[in-house]
């Protein structure tokens, strides 16, 4: 099925598809992080950061260094980066934070260390080494922290659902309408 769209779009598409996936499977780095006993696709993630909000999400990859036992988080990313510096993709995004969080959530979960986080852009093969650097656990708190006091100024809610309301536009991808 075609879902809407024109078939030179789709066999683009499709070609795309088929050029990542023949990178990505043929990407030694990538292969040499992920030739190991223990790895794990599609790991999902609970816990309770506060009381009333819970941390929840799903780990691309997630191995075992052999070497020094530290787990490694790998993420997968699909941008497009036709002349683009996936670095400079990667600041704009924000991407360090996502793997920052995921190794917060490993450590916070199994009780166990993370090594390295890295990035892998399919579009290319670019493997970069994330840095890290972020501190979820901070900036969960902060916002914990604004939506308590959001939740604690119920005239704010009426200003914002008002503005909400008149700035509605009818939804393109469902039947909603004002």
């Amino acid at each position: 099925p075609s879902h809407g769209l024109q078939v030179e779009t789709l066999t683009v598409l499709r070609e795309k598809a088929r050029k990542h996936l023949e990178t990505t499977i043929s990407d030694q780095r990538l292969l040499r992080i992920l030739d190991v006993q223990n790895e794990y696709a599609e790991v999902p993630f609970l816990f309770t950061v506060s009381e009333g909000c819970e941390f929840r999400g799903t780990i691309d990859r997630l191995v075992t260094n052999e070497n020094n036992g530290q787990w490694i988080i790998l993420d997968w990313k699909s941008n497009d980066l036709e002349k683009k510096d996936p670095y400079r993709v990667m600041e704009e995004n924000d991407y360090h934070l996502q793997p920052a969080c995921y190794k917060w959530a490993v450590e916070h979960i199994l009780d166990e260390e993370v090594g390295e986080l890295y990035i892998y852009f399919t579009d290319g093969a670019k493997l970069i080494k994330s840095h890290g650097k972020e501190n979820p656990a901070h900036i969960v708190k902060e916002m914990v922290q604004a939506v308590n006091q959001y939740e604690a100024d119920r005239s704010r809610w009426v200003q914002d659902l008002t503005q909400l309301k008149r700035d509605a536009k009818d939804c393109t991808y469902c039947d909603y309408e004002r």
